[in-house]
């Protein structure tokens, strides 16, 4: 068996202080690519097999995020967030040197997701409050590629904005205990 693996990546990053405390803008780029190669031979007095594989994933992120301290201890923050990643996976299984299209693939695999967010932070006194909306948008779309016939099966799933909103309150009783009241809206995205 060989494995060949190379991943690159480069960030860049910005961020700009006002002069007033806690207002401040910054902004983020991530980029991180994949490419690996990789094969396996068994050999055996019956029957020989073979598997060559190859692929890349490419992932591009971006946000913005903005946040503000206002007087009497109140926060403001927002942003918004761009993901965009794409992956490529071809697996070709031999038998004794016969390339095997039933069991060998193809798959294609991307996916996009712009979120925003804004929060309010508030304190007074012994209680402390969060509110909190963010606004989500995914797609994802694939396409199993069959060497038989060049035929292809795209798919593709949507969903629209969909709002999350969270909101957190805290009392503090004393040093050592706090009351805590959350409420927030998940999702766990298909992987």
């Amino acid at each position: 068996s060989k494995f060949n693996f190379l991943n690159k990546g480069a960030q860049l990053s910005y961020k700009h202080l006002f002069e007033e405390k806690g207002h401040e803008l910054s902004a983020d780029f991530n980029y991180n690519q994949a490419d690996n190669e990789n094969w396996s031979l068994i050999n055996s007095s019956i029957l020989n097999q073979r598997s060559a594989g190859k692929g890349n994933n490419k992932n591009y992120a971006f946000n913005i995020d903005y946040a503000r301290e206002f007087k009497n201890d109140v926060k403001f923050e927002t942003g918004v967030r761009v993901n965009d990643r794409s992956e490529y996976n071809k697996r070709d299984q031999y038998r004794n040197e016969v390339l095997i299209d039933a069991i060998s693939s193809q798959y294609q695999y991307g996916e996009k997701v712009y979120a925003a967010y804004t929060n309010l932070n508030m304190k007074k006194n012994n209680w402390s409050f969060q509110l909190g909306l963010r606004a989500e948008s995914r797609s994802y779309n694939g396409n199993i590629l069959n060497k038989l016939g060049n035929d292809s099966l795209p798919f593709s799933v949507s969903y629209p904005i969909t709002l999350f909103p969270s909101a957190f309150i805290n009392y503090k009783v004393d040093d050592k205990q706090d009351l805590q009241l959350n409420y927030s809206k998940r999702i766990s995205p298909p992987n």
